[in-house]
């Protein structure tokens, strides 16, 4: 989120005139403006069917090896995406990936830079 804020910080100001940028308040949001570009990979484990509520405490070596050669797998599937590596446009500034997304067809989150969305009409309650 602070990151969200940052993007917005550096648009905003990026629009101001040149007349302004001596001003305290432009000085004061410029310390705060930023064009990082962040991915982010999430690499989750994701239980088995046969997995109970046991998992949490259950460090045999059997199910320690299934779950280090999970994360393999899914190390080795995030890398075949050589696009997910590739920094973000600074527009977009932070990208998250999931492979585990992926494979559910769902898409990446949205990006934290990109246009605020339209705000929501907020509900009224009248009272008698």
């Amino acid at each position: 989120k602070m990151q969200k804020i940052r993007c917005g910080i550096d648009r905003l100001l990026s629009k101001l005139p040149e007349s302004l940028a001596a001003e305290p308040e432009v000085e004061l949001l410029s310390q705060f403006r930023s064009r990082t570009v962040i991915n982010i990979i999430h690499l989750i484990y994701t239980d088995k069917d046969y997995e109970t509520f046991s998992k949490d405490y259950e460090f045999s070596r059997t199910s320690m090896r299934e779950h280090w050669q999970a994360g393999h797998d899914d190390t080795v599937e995030t890398l075949s995406h050589p696009e997910w590596l590739a920094p973000p446009l600074p527009s977009v500034g932070v990208e998250t990936h999931d492979i585990h997304r992926h494979k559910e067809g769902r898409a990446a989150e949205e990006p934290v830079c990109q246009a605020p969305s339209p705000p929501r009409a907020r509900a009224t309650y009248q009272t008698e």
